[in-house]
């Protein structure tokens, strides 16, 4: 663990004392009610019953025309599930699993690969370094804008991710030292990572890369990722801002979606957190405890801007 606090004090030396950035609210949290009928792909609970459904976030991708294998492969698509994975998946299981496979692989609620797929890309992509990196260099703008939008809480869930890969592919992939590897997850209190690492290894044991192939994917993400951590010490890097109500609050989540009403300095004006706020036509906020429609906090906008809880009502389900 000492390594990676290491790197993430590191990353946060050019921010520290700089100055707070103007709120902003995040262009791809936007929640839009609770579900009624079952599952869909846009919900924050990974539960049946009902959940918080969110705006589609509308990311724009084009394909270039150049890129090869575009009859087989939905490369638009498959961007678009796994940038949604990221932006919804920590949330969607509050924080508590491991989310390589749903956040990283995008094999969870947003899932867009099928199981055909998978040949193709073993044949014609993984073995083909130079494609690799013409995708990779596509894809990068969508992924460092989505890694930036994130809380730092989920950006540093990523980057530990990051440097444990580091780590196998040093101990065992090349240094064939597994005991070595394991002694530093246990050194480091890191439970394995079998999504990541699995990954690393089937790549090896395919021969689609070397050891030092695994090593330069790992460098190239952390060169252009590790800069984009947010500084904890700046209260806005722990939230995502999902709607302004004036110039003195807003609605902002956290990184397992818990919703506040927030001043501008980030500080809560609510005292326990909810799981959806909503803004209702006659100015006041509906805060739901709970995902029942009737089950809620009602706020009141004062004529100086600020909050004051109304009331609450409790009833039946949706």
């Amino acid at each position: 663990m000492k390594n990676i606090l290491w790197y993430l004090m590191i990353l946060s030396f050019p921010f520290i004392g700089s100055a707070q950035q103007k709120v902003k609210v995040n262009p791809y949290i936007q929640p839009e009610g609770f579900s009624t009928n079952g599952f869909t792909t846009y919900c924050l609970t990974g539960k049946s019953s009902a959940y918080l459904r969110y705006i589609d976030p509308g990311i724009s991708i084009t394909v270039p025309a150049s890129m090869p294998y575009q009859k087989k492969i939905a490369y638009d698509t498959l961007l678009y599930s796994s940038l949604s994975s990221l932006l919804f998946e920590y949330k969607n299981y509050e924080g508590d699993a491991n989310l390589s496979g749903y956040s990283i692989f995008a094999l969870g609620n947003y899932c867009m690969m099928p199981n055909k797929l998978l040949p193709t890309l073993n044949k014609l992509i993984f073995p083909n370094k130079s494609l690799l990196i013409r995708l990779y260099n596509w894809a990068k703008p969508f992924y460092k804008d989505i890694f930036s939008s994130l809380t730092v809480e989920e950006q540093e869930t990523l980057i530990k991710k990051l440097l444990t890969a580091e780590q196998y592919v040093a101990y065992v992939l090349k240094g064939k030292n597994k005991t070595g590897y394991q002694k530093w997850l246990s050194s480091n209190k890191i439970k394995p990572d079998i999504k990541v690492t699995g990954f690393l290894a089937r790549r090896v044991q395919k021969k689609q890369w070397s050891g030092d192939d695994c090593a330069y994917w790992v460098d190239v993400l952390k060169k252009d990722f590790l800069p984009l951590v947010k500084n904890k010490k700046i209260p806005a890097s722990h939230y995502q801002v999902t709607d302004l109500l004036n110039t003195r609050l807003m609605i902002a989540t956290d990184h397992i979606g818990r919703y506040y009403i927030l001043d501008t300095k980030f500080k809560k004006k609510t005292l326990e957190p909810y799981v959806y706020i909503e803004r209702q036509e006659d100015s006041s906020i509906r805060a739901y405890r709970s995902c029942k429609y009737s089950d809620y906090v009602t706020y009141e906008i004062t004529p100086d801007g600020e909050c004051r809880e109304k009331g609450q009502l409790k009833g039946e389900t949706i």
